[in-house]
């Protein structure tokens, strides 16, 4: 008698999915974990940025922002990354359980991103921070714009739960 090998069985996935109104609850579960992990390379990046971006020469000693040791300017971009690590957390978890207000929260995250990108190009005090500033922006900030409105128009087809139970 002839022995088989064992066949690798692939997870069937709709690769429709990304453009039609189908639901796939696993690729949903792992779009939203992959937010979760940019979140968590988005707060590292923050820290790194709060430890290191240079002392504001126009530093207010009465401000609020001097309890936490940073000046105004590295606060404001601390606090702008921050905000943003938040929303794709929030959205990530949200999105993961098929939840509709992640389309509120993600629809709420895209002003943050295209902001960051305008006030990182408009604070560019040299031609490589211009550089870099414009990069980050095609490359990261407005592409994560863009998918988060992706991800509002998915949510869109989540179910409430309450919609849900009444069925």
């Amino acid at each position: 008698m002839k022995r088989r090998k064992p066949q690798k069985t692939k997870l069937p996935v709709d690769s429709n999915w990304w453009f039609t109104h189908r639901r796939d609850p696993r690729l949903e579960h792992l779009v939203g974990g992959w937010l979760i992990i940019i979140a968590v390379v988005l707060a590292l990046w923050t820290v790194w940025l709060g430890a290191s971006l240079p002392p504001d020469p126009l530093r207010q000693q009465w401000t609020t922002a001097t309890w936490f040791g940073l000046d105004n300017y590295s606060l404001t971009w601390v606090g702008l990354d921050c905000i943003e690590v938040i929303g794709l957390a929030a959205c990530g978890f949200l999105f993961r359980r098929a939840h509709p207000t992640a389309r509120t929260i993600a629809l709420l995250v895209i002003p943050v991103f295209c902001l960051d990108a305008w006030f990182d190009i408009l604070t560019a005090i040299s031609r490589s921070n211009l550089i870099l500033s414009i990069t980050m922006a095609c490359g990261a900030e407005l592409p994560m714009a863009a998918f988060l409105g992706w991800l509002a128009w998915k949510a869109t087809y989540f179910v409430p739960a309450n919609a849900r139970s009444r069925s």
